[in-house]
């Protein structure tokens, strides 16, 4: 009767660990006693550890999907992620809260180019007119800057800005210090950067708010040339891109 007792106690009291489970994304975590499954329509999820900690939890993307990983894993096994906690430590853990175990789902973006700059110099460059003959292409840009596809990388990564005020057009790893970003943020947002000459682009619509974000993600992701800047494709759902 004593046990049973001091269990009561426990529940009442909110005794144990308290270990949050988090989502990111359209996906759901399983776990393989079944007692702690957390499904997206459930969040905020958490697992109560009471004696030992014995768990294997398991990532189910939704349809359109995909696992990209863990966060605040204890140890993996393939995908799955697995806790094996003996009950002295979790008692020397009695009425704290653990790190959260966030799950990552990314959507699948399968139509999406495979590089985050290829996307930005498609939906935004290509996209926005920029690198069009008259503009910024040809044998004498306008600006010096020239945003055709094969050029543009090499023509304003690190490339100091003509008329920016040495800045450069883009700081990798600082879009609010990168003079290109400050120019089409200046049409997105009339009186958000203070810039020479006129904000970008100069005919035809201001980039969206989303459109201005994927390029602040992308340059503040140090504005890689190749590869996806997000794990979880968030500039490629920015830009219209995903499934």
């Amino acid at each position: 009767m004593k046990a049973r007792a001091w269990l009561i106690l426990i529940l009442v009291v909110g005794g144990g660990c308290t270990h949050p489970i988090e989502i990111v994304g359209e996906g759901d975590i399983r776990s393989s006693s079944g007692s702690h499954d957390c499904l997206l329509e459930n969040l905020p999820c958490k697992a109560m550890a009471l004696g030992e900690y014995i768990e294997t939890y398991i990532p189910e993307p939704r349809a359109g999907s995909n696992f990209v990983g863990w966060d605040n894993c204890l140890s993996q096994d393939g995908e799955n992620c697995v806790f094996n906690v003996s009950a002295d430590v979790v008692q020397q853990n009695w009425f704290k809260t653990m790190p959260a175990l966030v799950a990552k789902f990314a959507p699948l973006c399968e139509s999406a180019p495979a590089d985050s700059f290829a996307a930005i110099q498609t939906v935004i460059f290509n996209g926005k007119g920029c690198s069009t003959g008259g503009c910024h292409s040809g044998g004498n840009p306008a600006s010096g800057l020239n945003l055709s596809s094969t050029r543009s990388y090499d023509s304003i990564v690190d490339v100091s800005a003509r008329g920016g005020g040495g800045l450069k057009q883009i700081l990798p790893g600082n879009a609010a210090e990168s003079y290109l970003y400050r120019k089409v943020a200046a049409r997105t947002n009339p009186g958000s950067f203070a810039v020479s000459g006129s904000p970008m682009p100069l005919a035809g619509s201001a980039l969206s708010a989303d459109q201005l974000a994927a390029l602040a993600a992308w340059i503040d992701a140090g504005a890689p040339r190749t590869g996806r800047a997000d794990e979880l494709n968030r500039i490629e759902q920015l830009l219209g891109l995903c499934n």
